[in-house]
C-alpha cells in the first residue's frame, strides 16, 4: 500500500512510503525514485545502492525539502 508519506503546508505530497507485508519500507519520490529502504528485520535504513545510512527507521531523514 503506498501512501503519503510527507506533505508541503498547500498539500503536495513530498514523498510516498510503501510498506510489504513483511514490513520493509520503500521510500519514494513524486516522481517515483527511490530515496531508501527500511528493513525492520535489521532495524537498518540504506540508500537505493544499499548503502546502510544507520539504524532505526531513518526515512524521515531522506525526504527532499522542496
Amino acid at each position: 500500500m503506498r501512501q503519503a508519506y510527507a506533505k508541503t503546508p498547500s498539500g503536495q505530497p513530498l514523498a510516498f512510503i510503501e510498506t510489504n507485508s513483511d514490513g520493509k519500507q520503500t521510500l519514494t519520490d513524486v516522481y517515483g525514485r527511490i530515496l531508501g529502504f527500511y528493513f525492520p528485520d535489521r532495524n537498518q535504513t540504506t540508500d537505493p545502492s544499499g548503502t546502510i545510512l544507520g539504524y532505526g527507521n531513518l526515512l524521515g531523514t531522506l525526504i527532499p525539502r522542496s
